[in-house]
């Protein structure tokens, strides 16, 4: 990642990481349309905090799959067994860590509730990346119940990309 430029954009993400890390509801997300850099500064973020980990989901992961997925990132002695075991084995490693989830558009709520027990019983901040559909859950009158703990959790604490205007290129690349 030595080539990308450190931008507003990419300050902004790295103070919202911080600040999700000493907030008492530790998550937030990062959303943006695609290709204005929401990958790029995921990727970014774990080399620029030791206690920092990335995991990119798909369309269709399974819990398990995601589960499995945080365990590997965290270091986990034991990838695998059942949900629940994941489960258990994720909250007990994620205390005071940063998870990044990018492409966080392609979650369901059950994939939300996970995230969010890790943050409220592992301690965990989550970092959800990707586009705007992924409020579309928080905003569905069959599933906004739901999540609605989660939402009150996020609140503020998110920021919106967008495609780099020259002015903030040749700024950067001046600087």
């Amino acid at each position: 990642m030595s080539d990308l430029i450190t931008t507003k954009q990419v300050r902004e993400a790295l103070a919202l990481a911080k600040q999700l890390l000493v907030s008492d509801t530790r998550i937030g997300r990062i959303l943006g349309d695609p290709g204005t850099g929401k990958t790029a500064i995921s990727k970014l973020l774990p080399s620029l905090m030791s206690n920092c980990v990335r995991v990119c989901v798909w369309d269709g992961i399974t819990q398990k799959s995601l589960l499995q997925q945080l365990a590997n990132a965290l270091t986990v002695q034991n990838e695998i067994g059942t949900t629940d075991a994941l489960m258990k084995r994720c909250i007990n490693n994620c205390a005071d860590k940063l998870i990044l989830v990018d492409e966080a558009n392609h979650l369901g709520r059950h994939h939300f509730e996970k995230l969010r027990h890790l943050a409220d019983e592992g301690g965990a901040a989550i970092l959800l990346v990707g586009t705007d559909l992924q409020t579309l859950p928080f905003k569905d009158g069959r599933t906004k119940i739901y999540l609605a703990q989660m939402q009150r959790r996020i609140g503020t604490k998110q920021m919106f990309t967008q495609v780099m205007s020259k002015v903030d290129e040749i700024s950067a690349y001046v600087l």
